[in-house]
């Protein structure tokens, strides 16, 4: 369905938009893999299923030059970018590169006709194209920004290896783990892949994810534990189901997997997308089988793999989070915001 609002049009589903989406993407050498249209209509067809019925998604397109794909929440009044709640990293609208003009004129125009709403942009990495554009419209909009950590790896260390470029406790941590292996007699293999995944595998994935965040869970603070076990309660009663679009984006599109075997067992993977510049690898997923967590089988993968991809990646994108393991790789923060602009009646009331 189209429906057309002063200089926007608005439609119901990505596909009325493919052709537009895809030749946009293409000509944003900045964008991840999360502003791909593969990966977005991933997220359409799971938000389709939630039994969240006071979000609604529209693509508002201004001017056939950019795409705006929103959810509004009725309930808090809020608009927010499809994927704030997802498995994205970063987000952004879709608009090519010499368009940037354009984005700051759809905005102002948005905020002017969703008067009634909260625009709330989050998951705005500090290096993408948007987060500058936002930045530059600070005196003419009311908002308010709020930051969060994100960690990445520069692959170019100057050093034989990755591993020579780590700290003494990291490369001790790694000899240990190696050690420790070799002394029950065990292989250890890392794999490393860029291809379309099987239904089974992508399942058998997501699986040892689940398990892993199950177990992180019933090991982290009271609340946590009891959103846990919430959660699981809803689950088998069929009211809630787990967003997961990159099971679904991984049989589409050659994703990045890297894996390690202890002892012809799954130990440990990480999986992603490349940048559309190919620069930069963003590693959207992380598991570790807790059978082998004594053999330190994610900092076994993270060193072997980076090795293997330095010659053609730049960047290798740990985002979300500064974990300890992170730290200990030798990645450097850099930041994603959340961007809260005030609707006119909040500005009225001040």
């Amino acid at each position: 369905m189209k429906i057309n609002t002063n200089s926007f049009v608005v439609y119901s589903s990505i596909t009325c938009i493919k052709r537009l989406w895809q030749t946009l993407y293409d000509q944003n050498t900045r964008f991840s893999f999360y502003q791909s249209y593969a990966w977005n209509e991933c997220l359409e067809k799971l938000q389709r299923k939630q039994f969240v019925r006071s979000e609604k998604l529209e693509y508002w397109v201004f001017k056939e030059r950019v795409i705006f794909p929103l959810l509004f929440d009725n309930e808090l009044c809020q608009i927010h970018l499809l994927g704030y709640a997802d498995s994205s990293d970063y987000l952004s609208p879709i608009f090519s590169n010499e368009d940037r003009e354009l984005v700051e004129e759809a905005i102002l125009s948005l905020h002017q006709q969703l008067s009634a709403y909260q625009l709330v942009f989050s998951k705005i990495s500090e290096k993408s194209p948007f987060c500058a554009i936002l930045e530059k419209l600070h005196r003419k909009l009311y908002f308010e920004k709020t930051s969060s950590v994100c960690m990445c790896v520069d692959t170019q260390t100057h050093t034989p290896t990755f591993y020579d470029s780590l700290s003494k406790s990291a490369r001790n941590t790694y000899r240990t783990a190696c050690n420790r292996i070799k002394k029950q007699g065990w292989k250890c293999e890392v794999s490393v892949s860029f291809t379309c995944l099987s239904a089974r595998k992508a399942t058998q994935l997501y699986k040892l994810y689940r398990l892993r965040r199950q177990d992180c869970d019933s090991r982290a603070q009271w609340y946590k534990k009891l959103l846990f076990f919430i959660k699981r309660i809803l689950e088998i009663s069929g009211l809630y189901r787990s967003h997961d679009p990159l099971t679904s984006y991984s049989q589409l599109c050659p994703v990045f997997l890297a894996q390690v075997h202890i002892n012809g067992e799954l130990a440990g993977f990480c999986e992603g997308g490349l940048s559309n510049d190919g620069h930069t690898l963003c590693v959207s997923r992380v598991a570790t089988n807790k059978t082998y967590y004594h053999y330190s089988p994610g900092q076994i993968l993270f060193i072997r793999a980076i090795d293997e991809i330095k010659h053609t990646v730049r960047y290798f994108d740990l985002t979300r989070g500064n974990e300890n393991y992170k730290i200990k790789l030798g990645a450097k923060p850099h930041y994603n915001y959340i961007f809260t602009i005030r609707n006119f009646s909040e500005v009225k009331n001040d």
